[in-house]
């Protein structure tokens, strides 16, 4: 059940209001079945107000950085425990940041794409040491030298090992014409990026590629028929209750709860609607909340650990959580220990997906302006804090 709250006299008192409308833009949501809730927001609060800036307020570190709304969730023991967001939708304006707002996630986007392909592969459509040739109906990997050993396989494109050039995508802005995923793959007009072929072996080297994660896209719309955002909604969103997450770009479904775009500066861009669009989908163009992130968190927690009945196996969970030959990646996240993190930065959001296998527990945290890079690893540091990371 989902109940979001104003901000409650408990931390009415924690977050001293900096003007008025501040003051009344804390929203919060408190899981109606676990208990500690509130108090975890409030050692959470005062964690962040002891750091080494002073007893500073995340409204205040907020307005420093020029970041007009953030949107925080916690998990603890495999459940979302709480989401609190602050600030507004856009500079200058009265709209609170809600609990359902969305924001870009950019590259968290990639997580969400390998837990697809992870699902496909527990259904037997997908294999991960398969080539990914063998799927692709629409466009292949071209063939060369150094895939004549070793074939591309999704393995390596979500360890990103796959050996692909092009790292990340430019944001479309409201006025451009986006391409569709065979014109990206190729390189053609309107895609802004070069075509998506190897330099280097498969499994040999680690790259970081967006275009490697747009071929693994390719291969879920040609086995499932459907578009991506299609596959995800029937694959993820709709089993694990994401009603406020989509791939759809650009992103009309949700339009009336995004939180607009916002430059290093604080000021609003991609106008006149607000937002930019990445139609490299598994690669950038997911765009949810806090709390959705909470829920898909969970659902890792809890398969690893095996605690309930969930959508993945154990063992796939636990096999995305090892890190595979030369990357330090798993089949998806970054692994860091018993950590598993990703973030997101595209033109105008900043976004962190953190958890923690040892404590089952994570944080998800998410802004609208590309100034907030220090306000994430501020809050990520009271986070981390709290004594659970």
């Amino acid at each position: 059940m989902k109940k979001y709250v104003a901000c409650t006299a408990l931390c009415s008192l924690l977050l001293l209001p900096v003007k008025a409308i501040a003051a009344q833009c804390n929203r919060i949501w408190l899981s109606p079945d676990l208990p500690g809730a509130e108090h975890s927001i409030a050692q959470f609060e005062r964690a962040f107000a002891k750091q080494k800036f002073g007893y500073s307020m995340v409204k205040q570190r907020m307005q420093l950085f020029r970041v007009p709304g953030v949107s925080v969730a916690y998990v603890k023991g495999d459940h979302v425990l709480w989401a609190k967001s602050y600030g507004v939708l856009q500079q200058g304006s009265e709209q609170c940041v809600e609990i359902d707002t969305v924001f870009s996630v950019a590259s968290i986007s990639k997580v969400v794409a390998s837990m697809m392909t992870l699902l496909l592969t527990q259904q037997r459509t997908l294999g991960l040491d398969t080539d990914v040739n063998s799927y692709l109906k629409s466009w292949k990997v071209e063939g060369t030298s150094l895939s004549r050993t070793n074939p591309v396989t999704l393995r390596h494109i979500m360890s990103h090992t796959a050996g692909f050039n092009v790292h990340g995508f430019s944001d479309f802005q409201p006025n451009e014409t986006l391409p569709n995923t065979v014109q990206i793959l190729k390189g053609l007009a309107p895609a802004k990026n070069s075509p998506i072929n190897l330099i280097y072996e498969p499994g040999k080297v680690y790259s970081y590629s967006g275009g490697g994660t747009t071929v693994m896209q390719l291969v879920i719309e040609d086995v499932m028929h459907m578009s991506f955002e299609q596959a995800a909604d029937k694959l993820l969103f709709h089993p694990l209750g994401m009603d406020n997450s989509s791939f759809e770009t650009p992103a009309e479904k949700l339009s009336d709860k995004v939180a607009k775009a916002h430059d290093r500066f604080g000021q609003t861009t991609a106008l006149p609607r607000g937002w930019e669009s990445m139609p490299e989908k598994a690669a950038s163009g997911l765009w949810t909340n806090a709390y959705d992130l909470g829920l898909l968190m969970a659902e890792l927690l809890r398969a690893f650990n095996a605690s309930t009945t969930t959508l993945f196996e154990p063992e796939v969970i636990r096999a995305m959580m090892t890190k595979q030959a030369n990357s330090k990646h798993g089949l998806g996240p970054i692994l860091d220990g018993e950590t598993f993190y990703h973030g997101g930065a595209n033109d105008s959001y900043r976004a962190l997906f953190h958890g923690n296998l040892s404590t089952s527990s994570g944080f998800i945290i998410l802004a609208n302006s590309a100034s907030a890079d220090s306000l994430i690893d501020e809050i990520q540091d009271a986070m981390k804090a709290m004594g659970n990371h």
